[in-house]
């Protein structure tokens, strides 16, 4: 409930973009999030398709896959 607080004071104060909010709480997922490539030896599989969403959302997170590869 803290966290939800939170949330909400930093988006009504505009600290916090929607979009991340939703995807911190909900977990979003990228529809095609391509193939996971040398991670596949260490990374859970369903873990794949949340970064790839998370680079969607913010442009700092753009190159995360590429990174973490």
């Amino acid at each position: 409930m803290a966290a939800q607080l939170t949330f909400k004071v930093l988006l009504d104060a505009g600290h916090l973009e929607p979009e991340l909010v939703r995807m911190l709480v909900m977990g979003d997922i990228a529809p095609d999030p391509g193939n996971m490539g040398v991670l596949s030896d260490w990374l859970p599989e369903k873990v794949w398709p949340k970064v790839q969403a998370l680079a969607k959302v913010k442009p700092a997170f753009e190159k995360i896959g590429d990174d973490m590869q």
